[in-house]
């Protein structure tokens, strides 16, 4: 149920896609549009499908992600440009797709030249270090949608 605010539940919007579209969506596209449309994407949420994801896809390569992702780390400084993180996570099957890679690496420290922490952003994702299934997946939450 939306306010006066322009504020939506995030399942209720997800739900009101679904409805929407008729079962045309996937559940990563009815994930982008909510990201998408929302100012603010809920990292739990996110970083929980993307765990629950590579788990259930038996990705385990996160040495081999860590090992091509310093290779570009030319001055050992530990961050890289978005796009050579991009490309090593493509080349290592890291099936996520550019929009969810770029909305994962927003949320790593970032140096002055806007270069990624790639430890950050390999242990956000790495499900075999998680402690907890659910540890970091949310009941749901309030977005706000820019739908004016």
């Amino acid at each position: 149920r939306s306010s006066d605010l322009g504020s939506i539940v995030t399942d209720v919007f997800k739900q009101l896609v679904r409805r929407l579209t008729e079962g045309l969506l996937t559940e990563h596209e009815v994930t982008t549009l909510v990201r998408h449309y929302g100012n603010q994407q809920d990292l739990d949420d996110l970083v929980g499908h993307v765990r629950d994801h590579l788990r259930r896809m038996n990705f385990s390569a996160f040495d081999h992600l860590k090992e091509g992702l310093a290779f570009y780390d030319r001055n050992a400084s530990g961050f890289i440009d978005g796009d050579e993180l991009v490309r090593v996570c493509e080349e290592k099957g890291l099936a996520l797709g550019r929009d969810v890679l770029e909305a994962l690496m927003k949320q790593c420290p970032a140096n002055d030249a806007g270069q990624v922490d790639y430890a950050a952003f390999g242990e956000q994702i790495n499900w075999k270090e998680t402690k907890g299934e659910n540890e970091l997946v949310t009941a749901g939450g309030t977005m706000h949608v820019n739908y004016k």
